[in-house]
């Protein structure tokens, strides 16, 4: 029992000492406001790769990856859902299915 009690004291001696030795993380500074970029619907700023230190050769890579690999399935969720789930027993949709609007090609 005096094993506890002792354990217990030191303990209690101890944390403070321990938490308050911390060193605080500093954290980054945030952007100003008027450092934030939030483009308006219409007005999109338009860079460079090189400008935004990236290889022009590699975003196009990427980006032919992405259309290589684009999903064959309709982009409406419900065309999608009753061409694959929507054929098994008690397939049909659980609540609303979210509606896509194609953007222009």
């Amino acid at each position: 029992m005096k094993f506890i009690h002792r354990n217990f004291l030191l303990l209690c001696l101890f944390l403070p000492v321990l938490v308050l030795a911390q060193k605080k993380k500093s954290s980054p500074a945030l952007p100003s406001p008027a450092e934030i970029y939030f483009p308006s619907a219409q007005n999109w700023e338009r860079r460079s790769p090189e400008s935004l230190g990236l290889k022009a050769a590699k975003i196009k890579e990427a980006i032919q990856y992405a259309i290589e690999q684009e999903s064959p399935n309709p982009r409406s969720m419900e065309q999608s859902h009753y061409q694959s789930f929507g054929k098994e027993p008690f397939g049909e949709a659980v609540g609303p299915l979210k509606i896509v609007v194609h953007p222009p090609d």
